[in-house]
């Protein structure tokens, strides 16, 4: 099945929606990461509800997004599991002009459309929440693994390849 029908089912109908207070739940899996464009997010197992406030003008919605993000663990490769909670409001304002936004938290779609796939902003969200390194807690890690790490590992400063040497000679002399 093609990517774009499978995220079909985060697009909302909002035009015929009266306005008001309406709600949207959604379950996250793999298949949701597999099916972003360029996601850099492998797994995770999330519930996310929306709010969504109707206006004449604009939509406001309201995320909750909870559950796991489901990653390699930066120091024995092992899966981790990465706990996520966040709410967040976003603003959906309709407009004819090009507008663009330097708030992240605004955006903008032509008065005619008639629907609205959350499906991107539901992993730009995620993805925020994502740290630079993930790991497990101290002492989680596969055992095995870090003991190979340990190993690997120089243990003097005579054990360094002297290829590095030159080349910090090189940057010393650089910097001077």
């Amino acid at each position: 099945m093609e990517k774009r029908q499978m995220l079909k089912e985060f697009e909302i109908q909002f035009a015929g929606l009266k306005v008001g207070e309406h709600n949207f739940d959604f379950q996250i899996d793999r298949l949701f990461f597999d099916c972003i464009e360029y996601s850099d997010i492998e797994d995770g197992e999330f519930t996310v509800s929306l709010k969504m406030q109707k206006e004449a003008s604009m939509l406001l919605l309201d995320f909750e997004i909870n559950g796991d993000l489901i990653s390699t663990c930066d120091r024995c490769l092992d899966p981790v599991r990465y706990p996520v909670e966040l709410e967040e409001q976003l603003i959906v304002k309709f407009s004819d002009d090009d507008e663009q936004s330097d708030d992240e938290h605004l955006y903008f779609i032509p008065t005619d459309e008639h629907t609205l796939n959350v499906s991107q902003m539901i992993y730009e969200l995620i993805r925020v929440c994502v740290p630079l390194t993930v790991t497990h807690e101290e002492g989680e890690c596969n055992q095995k693994m870090i003991e190979q790490l340990e190993r690997a590992k120089p243990q003097k400063e005579d054990d360094v390849d002297p290829r590095w040497n030159k080349l910090k000679e090189l940057i010393n002399k650089e910097n001077k």
